[in-house]
């Protein structure tokens, strides 16, 4: 079972247009499901070069008006605190830090904060996103 409502239907697998990365055991684990980023490409450059560009690119395309999250993404909600999160971790592993990836990725910059008050996907709390549909 992927999702589940309260008066008790359920969403399988089989039942879903886009793999749910967050729920799938073998690769690709899809975060970003607007722009294709996934944990490993986010952690295959990290390994490559030592920093993501993930975060700051997809803050970049919110900001152009090019993300559809509500639609695209599962959650029903913005990636970029999935992102962020799947970053952090990656760049721990390899003892690195980045500066930009604060610990709430809200807080991260006044660019980012733009972007998302400025774009439906990521102006409303997760709640109003998926009326009917509970978190995971």
């Amino acid at each position: 079972m992927v999702y589940f409502a309260a008066d008790g239907t359920t969403l399988d697998k089989r039942d879903l247009d886009v793999r749910v990365g967050i729920k799938a055991e073998n690769p690709p684990h899809t975060v970003c499901y607007c722009f294709g980023h996934t944990e490993e490409s986010i952690q295959d450059e990290i390994r490559k070069t030592g920093r993501s560009t993930a975060f700051d690119s997809i803050t970049e395309r919110v900001k152009a008006g090019e993300c559809s999250c509500e639609v695209l993404n599962p959650k029903g909600t913005c990636c970029l605190g999935d992102v962020r999160e799947v970053a952090r971790e990656a760049l721990g592993r390899h003892g690195a830090d980045q500066p930009g990836l604060a610990d709430d990725c809200c807080a991260a910059s006044a660019p980012v904060l733009e972007a998302l008050a400025g774009h439906s996907c990521c102006s409303l709390p997760t709640g109003e996103k998926n009326k009917g549909i509970e978190d995971e």
